[in-house]
């Protein structure tokens, strides 16, 4: 709770010990669990990457920091996306990111395509992991190589792969898990 009152830092990069606005309402991925999940990563974020149910926007802003090109937002929060572009104008980043107004089950996902990385922290409560997976496979919305990043509450723990996909890693944070997933490669038997 004490992240809510102080505000979120970036851990790394060019905006590294920056001070990131909360609005109320919105739980943020804490600074402890950004600088895990960017670890279990490994390396620099690729350029393009595509930040759900963004909140605060700190998964996105933290990768914009540690060297992506551009990162999509989308937010359904009205209190939540004035958040996001106010940090964006902070850091000056407003022209390497786009802010949409929208329920990311439901907003056309394809600004700013092909991405490489994308976060889904939707609200602990819901259960959007297969209706999102699925938008995430219209053609061309991704990378082949592509990452997809859940974050859940660690009572449910991470969402099953879908079809297509499997968990590369999972971690447990207190109260959050993220899991990383990767699309399958072919298989060896299909035809070429």
């Amino acid at each position: 709770m004490a992240a809510r009152r102080r505000g979120l830092t970036i851990t790394a990069g060019a905006h590294r010990g920056r001070r990131l606005r909360v609005p109320p309402g919105i739980r943020p991925t804490t600074d402890r669990v950004r600088a895990a999940l960017f670890d279990a990563l490994q390396g620099p974020p690729p350029a393009r990457v595509l930040d759900l149910f963004a909140g605060s926007g700190a998964l996105g802003i933290e990768a914009l920091s540690r060297g992506a090109d551009y990162v999509c937002f989308i937010e359904r929060s009205r209190r939540a996306v004035a958040a996001i572009r106010q940090n964006l104008d902070m850091l000056n980043l407003r022209n390497r990111a786009e802010v949409v107004t929208g329920d990311a089950r439901r907003t056309a996902l394809a600004r700013g395509a092909p991405f490489g990385l994308v976060f889904a922290d939707p609200p602990y409560a819901d259960n959007p992991w297969e209706a999102l997976f699925s938008a995430l496979g219209a053609p061309g919305l991704l990378e082949d190589d592509a990452v997809v990043v859940s974050e859940t509450s660690s009572r449910s723990g991470a969402p099953p792969a879908p079809s297509g996909w499997h968990c590369l890693k999972e971690r447990r944070h207190g109260d959050t898990t993220f899991a990383i997933f990767v699309r399958e490669p072919p298989s060896a038997s299909a035809p070429l």
